[in-house]
C-alpha cells in the first residue's frame, strides 16, 4: 500500500491504525506526489507494484488529481488491478465529483481515517 499525504500528523495518527490492525503487511508513506511518483518507479522495476493507493487531494507542489492524472498516465494499464483511494478533508462536492472522473479511483473517503474505515479499505482492496 502507498499512503500520500504531505501532512505529518495525519501520516503518523495513520501508521498507527496501520501497526494496529495489522491487516496492511507492507506500507510505504510519501509527503508528496514527486516522491510517490520515484516510489512507484521504483515498484515497477522490482515488479512489486503496490495493490492499493491513499491519495490526499490537496497538497503543495503536486495535488492529488496531478498525482493521479500522472500515475494513470504512466502505470494504469499496466496494473489496473490497483485501487486508487481518496482520503482527504476536503468536502467539497467538485473535488468528489473531479476524482471520480479517473479510471483508476474507485473510492472518496473522507479524513479522519478510522481502524473502522482502514478495514472496509482492506477488505475492498481484497
Amino acid at each position: 500500500m502507498l499512503l500520500l499525504d504531505d501532512d505529518e500528523l495525519s501520516n503518523l495518527l495513520i501508521g498507527s491504525i496501520i501497526e494496529d490492525v495489522r491487516a496492511i503487511k507492507n506500507y510505504k508513506i510519501e509527503n508528496n506526489g514527486w516522491n510517490a511518483l520515484e516510489y512507484l518507479k521504483e515498484c515497477d522495476l522490482k515488479n512489486n507494484f503496490p495493490d492499493l493507493m491513499l491519495v490526499d487531494l490537496k497538497m503543495p507542489e503536486m495535488d492529488g488529481f496531478d498525482f493521479i492524472e500522472r500515475y494513470e498516465a504512466a502505470y494504469w494499464k499496466k496494473y489496473p488491478k490497483t485501487k486508487v483511494m481518496i482520503l482527504t478533508s476536503s468536502r467539497l462536492e467538485k473535488d468528489k465529483e473531479k476524482a471520480m472522473v479517473f479510471k483508476s479511483v474507485c473510492r472518496f473517503i473522507y479524513k479522519p481515517l478510522t481502524e473502522e474505515k482502514l478495514m472496509e479499505i482492506v477488505e475492498m482492496a481484497d
